[in-house]
């Protein structure tokens, strides 16, 4: 996350580093000041290192960004990552996909789907969509994952 302040009280820009913000503006704010600011926030995420994941290929490696990942399902011992190019197979258990991907906001619906809370759009009834696909819920996962979902979005509506 990248914190830019912007306050009428030059005073309080001080607050800002304290949380280690990017930066602060001054009311009021101009409109090449804030473009500028907000380049400066841009340029700061994109310059980030983005957690990959290696998937093996035929006739190779395949070097997948986590986040590009819409959901992950298995079936019969084989794991299929759906991104938005297309379904990537490999061999491997939900389990050790989960652990590998912990902290990266990957959660079960149930026991044979690993969703990216990012791609969550609607959850209805015992379902959810995700990327456009509607992927079951189950009863037993139901409130861990209704409780993900909320923390991921901060309690707001989806």
């Amino acid at each position: 996350m990248v914190i830019i302040f912007i306050t009428n009280m030059a005073k309080y820009a001080i607050k800002g580093y304290e949380v280690e913000a990017l930066d602060f503006v001054l009311k009021p704010v101009g409109y090449f000041a804030f473009s500028t600011k907000l380049d400066k926030a841009l340029l700061q995420v994109r310059s980030r290192p983005r957690k990959v994941l290696m998937v093996p290929q035929d006739d190779g490696v395949l070097r997948l960004s986590m986040g590009d990942i819409h959901y992950i399902e298995v079936i019969k011992h084989r794991l299929h990552l759906h991104t938005a190019e297309g379904v990537l197979t490999m061999p491997g258990s939900l389990s050790e996909m989960e652990q590998q991907l912990a902290g990266e906001h990957f959660v079960r619906c149930n026991k044979g789907y690993l969703v990216n809370l990012r791609y969550v759009t609607l959850i209805k009834g015992d379902t959810v969509q995700v990327a456009g696909d509607t992927l079951l819920i189950s009863r037993r996962r139901k409130e861990e994952f209704l409780l993900a979902v909320t923390d991921y979005y901060g309690g707001g509506s989806l």
